[in-house]
């Protein structure tokens, strides 16, 4: 089981995927959005060599970009620190 995955199929299922999913200071994500970002952003951590079980640090303000990252790091099995 992946729980970002799991986070995001759940939250759909309960909102659907035009349901609002993250509201910060500058942007509203839907689920939908939620997950084409968490994708993208999974992928370009595994383009930067990140893999299961690596530690990652984040730097971010309180945004879409940080749920977005710490669902993308969920979803590749690397650990936030």
């Amino acid at each position: 089981m992946n729980a970002a995955d799991n986070l995001l199929k759940s939250g759909a299922a309960a909102a659907g995927w035009d349901g609002v999913a993250v509201i910060a200071d500058d942007e509203t994500l839907t689920y939908g959005d939620l997950a084409q970002r968490v994708a993208s952003y999974a992928q370009g951590l595994r383009g930067h060599g990140v893999s299961r079980g690596d530690r990652v640090a984040l730097r971010l303000r309180d945004s879409g970009d940080l749920a977005s990252t710490l669902l993308a790091i969920m979803a590749i099995g690397a650990v936030r620190s």
